[in-house]
């Protein structure tokens, strides 16, 4: 979802070592207000706060030349929205993403989040890391 047709512009910077690994640079950034991924006119209340939120993000995403599969996404948000969930605001998030290829699938393998926001019409402010690491892949047959 973060990567959906038509949320970002998109610049190829460079050929980088990932891991190891080559890997394609690009930026990202959010199309101008005016040409912004709309949900459709069915969609409820938190999905439209989601979709403001991503396509407000700005960063960089490394991807494999072997598949185009993403290796990394560093990101942050460029322009925070007005509000979210009608009582509170963002006022900044920056998330690192890392993907590990297991036989032909990208899977998760680590997740920092940082996010500084407020709810409740802006009188209660919290700075939230979150960090997630998955280690022990493996398939499972279907």
């Amino acid at each position: 979802e973060l990567f959906r047709l038509n949320r970002y512009n998109y610049k190829v910077i460079d050929l980088a070592m990932i891991g190891g690994q080559p890997a394609y640079v690009l930026s990202f950034v959010p199309k101008p207000r005016r040409d912004r991924l709309k949900t459709s006119g069915h969609s409820n209340f938190r999905i439209e706060r989601k979709n403001d939120i991503l396509n407000s993000l700005q960063g960089t995403v490394y991807l494999s030349p072997d598949d185009l599969g993403i290796i990394r996404v560093l990101t942050q948000v460029k322009d925070p929205p007005e509000s979210i969930w009608g009582v509170g605001r963002l006022y900044k998030m920056d998330a690192i993403i890392d993907q590990i290829k297991i036989d032909d699938v990208w899977a998760l393998k680590e997740l920092h989040l940082t996010a500084d926001f407020s709810y409740f019409l802006g009188i209660k402010r919290i700075k939230n890391v979150v960090k997630v690491k998955l280690k022990n892949f493996r398939l499972k047959a279907p």
